[in-house]
């Protein structure tokens, strides 16, 4: 099952909103989400794109100081 189905949805939005005007890294973002089982398979990039989505959507997260964490809060986990 892909992770891709577990993002949070304002973050999906952010990641949509983006995608025409950068295709390529929005391409490869949706990739690398898919190919992963676990949040930590998640490459470095696209992690910290993720959590720049979240807070510009106005994710309040449970632990703003863990980068780790806020992923994990992103996939709902």
């Amino acid at each position: 099952m892909s992770m891709l189905t577990n993002l949070d949805l304002r973050v999906r939005e952010q990641m949509e909103a983006d995608k025409e005007k950068y295709p390529t890294m929005v391409k490869f973002m949706i990739e690398d989400i898919q190919k992963a089982y676990l949040v930590s398979d998640i490459k470095v990039n696209t992690a910290t794109t993720l959590i720049g989505y979240a807070e510009s959507a106005g994710v309040v997260f449970n632990n703003p100081n863990s980068f780790v964490l806020k992923l994990y809060q992103i996939f709902n986990q």
